[in-house]
């Protein structure tokens, strides 16, 4: 059974059982909160209202029909920047992902799905249900083990194996675990971006913080060959401060969806 080697092709290798690996470095310092990290607080509420499609508080949406799938033709593969309101994910656009809880709920495990066409417009206007069964990804916090989490695909074009989160040395690692006997092996990190110049960043803004296209608390996502999958941050918008990801352009959709993912599990895990 093949495994995958890169963001930008290869074949799927589908999810065995989950195999756990050995902690960090006892030295290696705990994961830091959000707001020690940030100094922000949880993600605001809805953006600003623009015109709404959405029906009155009063209206309730027709439910879908039972065979119809998530609307993978709802989200614009061009756009590359995605925000987070409360427990939506937005592009530009509008809402398109929902996560099963909010990040400093402490509920465990978080789970991501895509929303539903007839969704997108009651986003932020009626509580929508979250529908376990169109879970895209799970993100588990295996008590007795610090700094260490890991991503589950639960669907079958979902990335496969188990996808460990460990955090240390001021990086968070991210290693695939193919099946029961395998080894983890290493596949991206996720490193705040310095103010020291040179390849990490540009400086710091007025306020101190550094910045980056303005995104202030940067970190990138990059391989194991050094290339830029994402950088994500936090941007001032009229809302508030909006914890923001933007992707690679040439992400194929199973890669975009997995690196939405690992961002909100990254921030999930600061509040824990």
């Amino acid at each position: 059974m093949s495994e995958k080697t890169a963001p930008h092709g290869g074949t799927t290798h589908r999810p065995q059982a989950q195999q756990r690996a050995s902690l960090p470095e006892a030295e290696d310092p705990p994961i830091p909160t959000y707001a020690e990290a940030s100094g922000y607080a949880p993600p605001p509420g809805p953006p600003p209202a623009t015109t709404s499609s959405a029906p009155p508080l009063t209206e309730v949406a027709s439910p879908p029909a039972a065979d119809e799938l998530p609307g993978y033709d709802t989200i614009d593969p061009k756009n590359t920047e995605f925000l987070l309101y409360s427990t939506f994910i937005h592009t530009p656009n509008g809402p398109a992902y929902q996560l099963s809880s909010p990040l400093d709920s402490f509920n465990s495990p978080l789970r991501i799905r895509r929303l539903r066409a007839a969704e997108i417009p009651l986003a932020h206007e009626l509580p929508i249900h979250f529908d376990r069964s169109e879970t895209l990804y799970e993100v588990q916090d295996p008590p007795f083990r610090e700094n260490e989490y890991y991503l589950i695909g639960k669907k079958p074009h979902c990335y496969g194996g188990a996808l460990q989160l460990t955090f240390g040395w001021k990086t968070w690692h991210i290693r695939h675990i193919a099946g029961p006997n395998s080894a983890p092996r290493e596949i991206l990190t996720c490193k705040k971006v310095s103010a020291g110049g040179g390849l990490f960043g540009k400086g710091k803004s007025k306020s101190g913080a550094v910045e980056r296209d303005g995104l202030t608390e940067p970190f990138e996502w990059r391989d194991t060959d050094g290339r830029l999958l994402a950088t994500e941050g936090l941007q001032l918008l009229a809302g508030g401060v909006v914890p923001t990801v933007r992707l690679s352009e040439d992400l194929d959709s199973m890669w975009r969806e997995l690196i939405i993912s690992f961002w909100a599990a990254r921030l999930w895990a600061t509040f824990r």
